[in-house]
């Protein structure tokens, strides 16, 4: 099946998954991930200006999350 076959590829390194910018259902950007781990400002008005959740600002800022970005 497609599915069967998609694991597969997964597997043995055909294909790689999109991540970061990569992935075009993303909503943040790799430069937006910096801003978010230099800056100060308090989680929930960064999650309110790029329409995120505050867990996922925690989740940068504490690199569970986007740990490609330098």
């Amino acid at each position: 099946t497609q599915s069967e076959n998609m694991l597969h590829a997964y597997r043995v390194g055909l294909q790689r998954p999109l991540i970061g910018e990569a992935n075009p259902q993303t909503r943040v950007s790799d430069a937006d991930v910096r801003y978010i781990r230099d800056s100060t400002e308090p989680a929930s008005e960064l999650a309110r200006r790029l329409g995120i959740h505050p867990d996922t600002v925690y989740a940068f800022r504490h690199r569970t999350k986007r740990r490609h970005v330098t």
